[in-house]
């Protein structure tokens, strides 16, 4: 193969490769534009999909292998409520309509033997649920009650004469004199 020809190819290489890079930074941007930035966002400096294990950090852990954190899962709004309620969220984030919270649980976990003839151990793991639920939308104010206008009315009341005259001569006898 001839020299020219090598730089040609390489040219080509060089040129495929920097269209692939292109398009790969041009799909980000598509993707966070589209709001599918949250996916790639870490909760509690994880990312959303992955799952944590013990053992990751440390190989020689003798409980590795088991969950310590789980992947964000979509709840209802209630789930958070009640876990809220009952004091076992231990991490929260708004993100827009999303809470993003984490609650905590135990898990039994049974360690082999180390020598012949023993019992074996259990261990007590804590894992960390992470889940995210959507806020329900926020109802409208209620407007300030305001009383009805009354409907107005056709008729006057009669009174008669003498009821009339009756009243007022009450009225003048109770009146001071001067």
């Amino acid at each position: 193969m001839s020299t020219a020809s090598r730089e040609k190819e390489r040219d080509v290489i060089s040129r495929v490769a920097r269209a692939v890079a292109f398009a790969a930074a041009l799909a980000g941007l598509a993707l966070a534009a589209a709001g599918c930035q949250a996916w790639f966002d870490p909760f509690l400096d994880v990312p959303e999909w992955k799952t944590v294990r013990y053992g990751d950090e440390d190989p020689a852990s003798p409980i590795k292998g088991v969950t310590r954190m789980t992947p964000v899962q979509e709840c209802e709004y209630s789930h958070y409520v009640r876990a809220m309620s009952g004091g076992l969220v231990v991490a929260r984030e708004v993100r827009g309509d999303w809470i993003y919270y984490a609650v905590t649980r135990r898990q039994f976990v049974q360690l082999p033997p180390d020598a012949e003839g023993q019992q074996p151990r259990v261990v007590q793991a804590v894992v960390v649920e992470r889940c995210k639920a959507k806020q329900p939308p926020v109802p409208p104010p209620v407007p300030p009650y305001e009383m009805p206008e009354r409907p107005p009315s056709g008729t006057v009341p009669t009174v008669d004469k003498k009821q009339r005259e009756k009243v007022l001569k009450n009225i003048e006898r109770n009146l001071p004199t001067p």
